[in-house]
């Protein structure tokens, strides 16, 4: 389990459900599993990956309508 997680929930203990929304590839996918095994007797935990692409950015980004150069003026545009 990440330490920052560990950390959180023991400086939070009113904390009863953990919604994860790691990456949406093998390594996202395995720690979300991961993170499941360990603490699934004690917080409800719900796995909510992206349903658009790799990370909730992009997920985001096409929820925006957002794909090349409307997204590079969008996000350059912020800076």
């Amino acid at each position: 389990m990440p330490v920052s997680l560990a950390r959180y929930l023991e400086d939070y203990p009113s904390i009863h459900r953990i919604d994860l929304h790691l990456d949406n590839d093998l390594a996202g996918r395995t720690a979300a599993q991961n993170i499941i095994t360990q603490l699934g007797g004690t917080y409800e935990l719900r796995d909510r990956p992206p349903t658009q692409g790799k990370d909730v950015n992009d997920a985001l980004q096409h929820k925006l309508g957002l794909t090349g150069k409307a997204r590079e003026k969008y996000f350059c545009a912020e800076r």
